[in-house]
């Protein structure tokens, strides 16, 4: 495309290739490239340092293992010696990281396929360097690259360094523009106590039962508070009617005593014989 702009002498920032060229960085690193795996390939490869034979056929199967993407290779007609050596080696340097069939023809080949925790990592590496030249196709001057991704620069390039900045800028973005819900929102709102029922304090349960309703037996008339008076008088009443009995025997034996008790004043006497 890059030639193509300037066989017409068409600026790179064109809008229209501008566009194209931004869905295709985007596509190859989200689809093609994706999420880069775990990689504990080099501690993996690390046995392959030791297998040093340079015969026609052992750095082809060491190149396959370090620098392809494909989950397997065959070597046909190699004969029988050569895969007995081939084999040799891979089970000594390489059992970790793959395993090999023996391809029963004359003269005879072998199958080498590596292990699943060497594939995702290797394809993956493939598609980096892949997408690497094709950023690099549309220019190697990273302010006109700017001009031209525009706002999707900086994602393609953490794409294809495998960093999730992009992901981590999304998810910062949802979490700046979601709603906060308060606290306040899902309690409800404290209505005011009316100030008849606050004489019920230390009452029985019942006689603040009976001081309620009648404090909301009077709601036109002052919706805010219940009159003093009508609270107070109903609350003694219940405060008299629920007291023990006990008490109320002792009441009535001490106002007899009281009257009992009354002393006159002899001088007071009027002798009416």
């Amino acid at each position: 495309m890059r030639a193509l702009l300037v066989k017409y002498k068409q600026p790179l920032t064109s809008e229209a290739f501008a566009i194209a060229f931004r869905k295709i960085m985007l596509h190859w690193v989200q689809k093609v490239m994706g999420p880069r795996p775990p990689d504990s390939t080099a501690s993996l490869l690390a046995g392959l340092k030791s297998w040093t034979c340079n015969c026609d056929v052992c750095p082809p199967v060491r190149n396959f293992l370090t620098a392809k993407p494909e989950e397997s290779n065959s070597w046909t007609r190699i004969g029988a010696p050569k895969r007995r050596h081939l084999e040799t080696f891979l089970s000594k340097y390489a059992k970790q990281i793959a395993t090999f069939a023996m391809i029963r023809s004359t003269p005879q080949g072998i199958t080498v396929t590596k292990t699943k925790a060497m594939v995702g990592p290797a394809k993956w590496a493939h598609g980096q360097a892949e997408g690497k030249k094709l950023l690099r196709s549309i220019s190697a001057n990273q302010h006109e690259l700017q001009a031209v991704l525009g706002p999707d620069y900086a994602r393609i390039v953490a794409g294809l360094e495998g960093r999730s900045m992009g992901l981590a800028a999304n998810i910062a973005n949802v979490a700046a523009t979601a709603p906060v819900a308060s606290g306040s929102s899902t309690m409800p709102a404290m209505q005011p106590v009316p100030q008849g029922v606050l004489h019920t304090t230390g009452a029985t349960p019942a006689a603040a039962a009976v001081a309620a309703t009648a404090v909301s037996s009077h709601p036109t008339s002052m919706p805010n508070a219940a009159p003093m008076g009508v609270a107070a008088t109903h609350v003694s009443s219940v405060l008299s009617t629920s007291a023990p009995s006990s008490k109320r025997v002792d009441d009535a034996e001490h106002a007899q005593r009281k009257r009992r008790k009354r002393t006159y004043d002899e001088q007071d006497v009027i002798d009416l014989t």
